[in-house]
């Protein structure tokens, strides 16, 4: 009778044992369970953050740029354009055809493009002042802020003025000299052509250097417009047209 007691109780201890074992292993499970849930949520958390974060970021640079675009269209509007004069430090020479380039006005005399046609960069050259402005110097695009003649962004005119003349003038400065935008935009426009030709040199003009060095190994794929603008492909077969080689 001793005998089935002790067995009945050894047994009854070695269930509740196994029940203690079984909750400790399942009290562990719940607590790696928690844990993982809260990394998760913790993860989300930080996700979320990064993205508004990064909408912030990107907000802030899109009012930066709109408050500098502002800034230079509100300086053009206090620009008097005046004809070409004497530059007190020498521009460098452009080089130019018996037929004077550009469609515009300078010094109030009417201006023709060059008769000549073909793939020469002197023809190539007035293909873009055709597509870009007609030849008028003080032209300044409402949209986008493009400048003058051959209408150079403003973020443009530091650099490409610092690699034509040896030292940078602001959009004002450009805008205000038609020399300056000759020399400058004239040398910038003979390094794409010179690397290109003349398609993906209208590209590079567009569009910028990356697009134009995609564009000559694949011209295919770029017909969509750009917004209110032609499309790449457009712009670059006008040009040629222009040209007279297209």
């Amino acid at each position: 009778m001793a005998e089935n007691y002790d067995k009945n109780l050894r047994e009854r201890l070695d269930f509740i044992n196994g029940m203690g074992t079984t909750a400790s292993a399942f009290a562990s499970q719940l607590a790696d369970k928690t844990l993982q849930v809260k990394q998760q949520e913790e993860a989300a958390r930080q996700q979320k953050l990064a993205a508004a974060a990064q909408a912030k970021w990107q907000a802030a640079q899109a009012a930066a740029l709109a408050k500098q675009q502002k800034a230079y269209l509100d300086q053009l509007k206090n620009i008097r354009f005046t004809p070409p004069v004497a530059e007190s430090t020498t521009v460098p020479s452009v080089p130019t055809t018996s037929a004077p380039v550009g469609g515009g006005t300078t010094g109030g005399s009417p201006m023709h493009f060059a008769p000549s046609k073909g793939n020469t960069f002197e023809n190539f050259r007035n293909a873009i002042i055709g597509q870009e402005s007609g030849g008028v110097y003080s032209k300044v695009n409402k949209s986008s802020g493009a400048l003058g003649k051959y209408q150079v962004m403003p973020i443009n005119v530091a650099s490409w003025s610092k690699a034509a003349l040896g030292y940078s003038v602001t959009p004002a400065q450009y805008l205000h000299s038609p020399q300056i935008q000759d020399a400058v935009a004239s040398h910038q426009l003979q390094q794409y052509y010179s690397k290109w030709g003349p398609a993906g040199a209208a590209v590079a003009w567009y569009a910028g250097p990356r697009t134009a060095s995609n564009y000559v190994r694949n011209p295919s794929g770029y017909n969509k417009k750009q917004g209110a603008y032609p499309s790449i492909n457009a712009y670059a077969m006008s040009v040629l047209k222009r040209m007279g080689i297209g």
